[in-house]
């Protein structure tokens, strides 16, 4: 009876060792951050126009329609006949979330810094100012009641979260 009980007990504790061998479950969904390198997002360049995806704020300044595109940048247009507006320029300023006009001057966030940017000549726009560490990290994702990675500010700025299967994430917003 006691050889009986050994096997049965053996074979139970086998077929659980194997089955937990199978199966992962100290895995589980949670927000992944997505890096960008300090230097990548801090290229602040004037490029060709280009077609508009999301419309954040709208400017008028003279004859030029603004049109901010969050995460992206700043659209200009032409503005002169009010029902045909034209592309006229983008600048590029990654991980923008926020745009003001002020004058000739239009401030813009940059990932942590601050931007004036000089538009008074839109063939010649050039970035007058940077201001450092305005704004905070981030450091969760915009989702809340969620499981994810502790970003790491040493591997670059989180540009974006994407749900993955992890071990054991850390961090709970």
């Amino acid at each position: 009876m006691k050889k009986i009980y050994f096997l049965l007990l053996s074979s139970i504790s086998l077929w659980s060792c194997e089955t937990s061998q199978l199966t992962d479950d100290s895995q589980e969904k949670a927000y992944v951050p997505v890096y960008e390198s300090y230097d990548k997002i801090a290229e602040v360049k004037l490029m060709p126009e280009k077609k508009l995806l999301k419309s954040g704020k709208v400017y008028i300044y003279r004859s030029t329609l603004l049109v901010s595109e969050p995460g992206e940048g700043v659209h200009f247009f032409d503005n002169t006949d009010k029902k045909n507006p034209k592309r006229i320029s983008f600048i590029s300023v990654p991980t923008n979330q926020d745009v003001e006009l002020r004058n000739n001057l239009l401030y813009v966030d940059n990932g942590l810094d601050l931007l004036t940017i000089d538009i008074s000549d839109l063939t010649d726009i050039k970035v007058v100012n940077r201001m450092k560490d305005v704004f905070p990290y981030p450091m969760y994702p915009d989702i809340e009641g969620v499981k994810f990675v502790c970003p790491d500010p040493s591997l670059g700025y989180v540009v974006d979260w994407v749900l993955e299967d992890v071990d054991d994430p850390k961090c709970y917003r």
